[in-house]
């Protein structure tokens, strides 16, 4: 019997469950046809710092331009190694125990399809970012999720210093069984902005003991932009977690270069060759100039940059400005920032404000949903929906916040804040 058009177009069973339209198509259209200042996605609106471009530059003039190295060109594997040996506190193989691969989303993916079997589980902290589910989904695992709530607490800063995201480990205990194959750790988060503590990790690692099988995946791309007095710790700097955890980070956020697309994961051998096994069969090899660019910029970051001991403090010490900035303009307007520790992303807290009633009727729009189609269009501020980053059962815990960037230009924040001072009705 022939196919009909039909069930010729509407592709594999294997991904008839993914969205149709996602969160960041809405609300970027939203934002272009409303000329609304973008506060949406987690990228910058500013150029990378000149040193980054220019390593760029020369490594396309050096002529690296044919494939490079499967697991990473030497230059790139060997200064990756260099720096968590450093901060792992133990000696790191550059040829077995690191993997670039196309930004930490490939790296993750082929992270899942290396280690998840039909039936597994993965745990990971919610809200979190939008594509570990639909990525575990796809290699056949199945997502539960710890929620993180804000609790009093000791803050990150100024303005709601008393509030922070946590979690009980309680939760995190019920969660793990036999079948729990991956616990994923985003630390700092994404979209909290929380840094889990070295005492938090040491707890997960105590809770982890009772299940040999679960490999602890830590994705950590907002590692060097901590804020204040917090500081970050890899959970594979632990000696009784190093053989069971594969740490994944990027270039992208570190260097204001989300484009460039170069990611890596790092761990013992036993745990990269089942994710390398996979990327070499879907994309092989990464972009060979943007390997050695990134190589340059890595040792180039670690020394003296504008008045900083290392580009690293500066880049913490600018974007800890752009964080403060936009957290005094969410709270002069009676929205409550819930101060982050690290990242691009403020979640505010917005249940003082009244949803008008023709966007809050919509049939199908959550609160959170209603609130920031309402801010795009008739405030010109577009923040993001935090239910987007929570599965079904647990999407009523974001539908009183709202998530803003601040990964973007000081004028743009300080537009963004004009707006909501002049066209936010004050709270009843």
């Amino acid at each position: 019997m022939a196919a009909t058009g039909d069930q010729q177009q509407q592709g594999a069973d294997r991904v008839q469950g993914f969205p149709k339209e996602n969160v960041w198509g809405e609300f970027t259209s939203l934002a272009r046809e409303h000329n609304s200042v973008n506060m949406g996605q987690g990228f910058p609106n500013f150029p990378p710092p000149a040193f980054v471009v220019e390593a760029g530059v020369a490594a396309l003039r050096a002529d690296h331009h044919q494939y490079a190295r499967s697991m990473g060109s030497l230059n790139l594997v060997g200064e990756l190694a260099k720096y968590y040996s450093g901060s792992l506190g133990r000696e790191v193989n550059p040829l077995s125990e690191v993997m670039v691969g196309v930004g930490a989303t490939e790296v993750l993916f082929a992270t899942f399809q290396g280690h998840v079997q039909a039936g597994d589980e993965v745990l990971l902290f919610a809200p979190s970012f939008d594509i570990y589910l639909q990525q575990v989904r796809f290699a056949g695992g199945t997502v539960k999720c710890v929620p993180l709530t804000v609790r009093e607490g000791e803050g990150a800063g100024a303005g709601a210093a008393t509030e922070r995201w946590g979690y009980e480990v309680a939760d995190v205990i019920a969660a793990l069984s036999p079948r729990t194959r991956i616990l994923l750790l985003n630390n700092p988060h994404n979209p909290t902005g929380k840094v889990f503590s070295k005492e938090e990790v040491e707890e997960l690692a105590v809770a982890l003991r009772l299940f040999p099988r679960v490999i602890l995946v830590c994705d950590e791309v907002y590692e060097h932009l901590v804020f204040g007095e917090r500081r970050h710790l890899s959970a594979a700097a632990l000696p009784e977690l190093w053989e069971r955890t594969i740490t994944v980070s990027s270039s992208g956020k570190t260097f204001s270069a989300t484009g460039w697309k170069v990611g890596w994961a790092v761990g013992p051998a036993s745990l990269i060759h089942p994710i390398w096994l996979v990327h070499q069969y879907v994309c092989f090899s990464v972009c060979t100039p943007m390997q050695e660019a990134v190589a340059e910029m890595l040792a180039r970051a670690q020394r003296p940059y504008e008045g900083h001991p290392t580009y690293f403090a500066w880049l913490k010490h600018t974007y800890q400005a752009r964080r403060d900035l936009l957290a005094a303009g969410l709270e002069a307007v009676s929205l409550r920032p819930v101060l982050p520790e690290a990242g691009y992303f403020v979640m505010a807290n917005t249940e003082n404000v009244t949803v008008p009633e023709k966007y809050a009727s919509v049939a199908g729009h959550s609160r959170d949903w209603a609130l920031c189609r309402w801010f795009s269009i008739d405030l010109g501020v577009t923040p993001i929906p935090p239910s987007a980053f929570y599965p079904p059962d647990l999407k009523p815990l974001g539908a009183n916040y709202a998530r803003f960037a601040f990964c973007k230009r000081e004028s743009d924040i300080e537009e963004c804040c004009r707006r909501l001072k002049d066209r936010l009705p004050s709270p009843q």
